[in-house]
C-alpha cells in the first residue's frame, strides 16, 4: 500500500527501520508511546518495531526527506564499554524467527484492512 505525498511516497513497511534517526508522531502517537514508557522493557526503536503489540500504526516516506549523517557519534557508544549479550545464539535465533513472522503476519492483516 502506498500514496503519493508530494515528491514522496507514503506507505507501509515490510519491516520497519531498526533506527529512530528521524519520525513525524502524531499526537495519538505520541501518546501511545508515552503510555509505552510507565513500564522498561525495550528502547523506542524496538517499541516502535513491534508495533503490532502496542497498535502503533506505523508509515514510511520514500524517498527520505533528510540524509543520515553515518560520520556522526552515537550517544550510546559514547556512555562507554557496552556489555555484550550472553545469550544463546539458538535463543536469538528463535527470537528473530518469530519478530519475522509476527511482523509478517501483522503486516499481512494491516494491509489488507486498509
Amino acid at each position: 500500500m502506498s500514496e503519493k505525498l508530494g515528491v514522496a511516497n507514503l506507505g507501509i513497511y515490510n519491516k520497519i527501520p531498526s533506527k529512530t534517526c528521524a519520525q513525524i508522531i502524531s499526537l495519538v502517537g505520541a501518546k501511545q508511546l508515552l503510555a509505552m514508557s510507565d513500564k522498561f522493557g525495550l528502547p523506542v526503536d524496538m517499541d516502535i518495531q513491534h508495533w503490532w503489540e502496542n497498535d502503533l500504526y506505523i508509515l514510511g516516506m520514500q524517498p527520505y526527506p533528510f540524509e543520515i549523517n553515518h560520520n556522526m557519534d552515537s550517544d550510546i557508544a559514547n556512555k562507554g564499554a557496552r556489555k555484550k549479550s550472553k545469550r544463546r545464539r539458538i535463543f536469538k535465533f528463535y527470537k528473530q524467527v518469530l519478530f519475522y513472522f509476527k511482523n509478517r503476519q501483522h503486516t499481512a492483516n494491516l494491509i489488507s484492512n486498509k
